[in-house]
């Protein structure tokens, strides 16, 4: 599995709008996680809303999907950047 690629902000930072896909992509409060053994785990976390700003990304090499077959379209990358975004994390539990 190997993956290369370049990405840069190209606009102003602005927060994500209530209902747009940017809200939906980024606004998520768990963060999940799996064991070798296939546990799944789950931890609540807390943030600020995402300081986004449009993107622009030029993939190089992408094999991540191609080891399950998946076949990515040839279209261009969806790209939002965030400089930092500091997050608060409680304790993780098995789900699964």
């Amino acid at each position: 599995m190997s993956f290369a690629g370049r990405y840069r902000p190209t606009g102003p930072v602005q927060l994500a709008e209530s209902g747009s896909l940017e809200h939906w992509l980024t606004e998520r409060y768990c963060l999940y996680s799996a064991d070798s053994h296939g546990v799944i785990y789950r931890s609540e976390i807390h943030h600020e809303p995402w300081p986004l700003q449009v993107g622009e990304a030029e993939v190089l090499v992408n094999l991540t999907t191609s080891q399950i077959g998946l076949q990515l379209p040839d279209t261009a990358p969806l790209v939002h950047f965030a400089r930092r975004l500091d997050v608060v994390a409680w304790l993780i539990d098995p789900i699964a």
